[in-house]
């Protein structure tokens, strides 16, 4: 097969596979996990940022702590960055210790990381003066382009402490910059497993955009974002919004097996 057949037949035996091994599933619901509409305010982008901290802080994650949905709302209003640069940003530093202490719980190192992260983000994000700027930021680098993908990952990742390549591409598809993907552990292994890059954080986006780019042939909806969701909810079987509704029977390296096996024989 030429690369792009290669492409076009995973991404394609990724929703198969999807499909066949998830009990519940109708196509309203595989919908909402590939809504990559942009958001409408300053507030919704801020409000995604804010919770990346389940995916990085391991002891969130680890120790089963969640996220406290009153106290948060608290802290942040809505999340109206305004507000918050204004009067959450600004207090003394054990006032605002205390403040995040109270909405996150966890040990000092899990909530003064969250701290550190949420203020470097409303800081970034206030350099824009609406949504329609930040998007407008945004779309200056070309996301068609590995180095230009690259190159706005680089920078937001040096201005938000904790952020790194993973979590950047991450906020990014996640407020609708489709081109982009998270590689996280589940994709990370399938797309190296598979033999279609490194674990290099930067080719595995790189991969997955090129993939989605040939399968548009077939889907002019395809996305990165689109893929990286698929391949996720392989991993992962992580039907989050669909719980007792949606269930998952397969796995990610049963999905490697299936490929590599349909690839012998081509």
């Amino acid at each position: 097969m030429t690369t792009k057949e290669t492409n076009c037949f995973i991404y394609q035996k990724a929703i198969e596979y999807l499909w066949e091994h998830s009990q519940g599933l109708t196509q309203e619901i595989f919908e909402t996990y590939l809504d990559d509409k942009r958001k409408t305010t300053m507030n919704e982008v801020f409000q995604v940022a804010v919770f990346s901290f389940r995916d990085w802080n391991p002891q969130f994650g680890k120790s089963g702590i969640t996220e406290h949905k009153e106290e948060i709302e608290a802290l942040f209003k809505d999340f109206n960055l305004q507000y918050f640069n204004q009067n959450i940003a600004a207090l003394p530093d054990d006032e605002l210790n205390a403040l995040f202490k109270k909405a996150f719980g966890g040990s000092n190192n899990a909530y003064k990381k969250v701290k550190e992260n949420v203020c470097c983000t409303a800081k970034f994000l206030s350099e824009f003066k609406n949504v329609t700027e930040l998007y407008a930021y945004l779309d200056s680098f070309d996301s068609t382009k590995e180095a230009e993908r690259n190159k706005l990952i680089r920078i937001i990742a040096d201005k938000v402490k904790w952020w790194g390549a993973a979590l950047v591409a991450n906020w990014l598809k996640d407020i609708g910059m489709s081109n982009y993907s998270k590689p996280d552990d589940h994709v990370k292994f399938i797309i190296s497993e598979l033999g279609l890059s490194s674990d290099n954080e930067y080719d595995v986006i790189e991969t997955v955009f090129k993939i989605a780019e040939d399968y548009k042939s077939v889907d002019s909806k395809a996305s990165a974002f689109k893929l990286d969701r698929i391949l996720w909810l392989i991993g992962s079987g992580n039907f989050y919004n669909h719980k007792g509704i949606v269930s998952f029977n397969g796995s990610r390296t049963e999905f490697v097996e299936i490929v590599k096996s349909e690839f012998d024989k081509k």
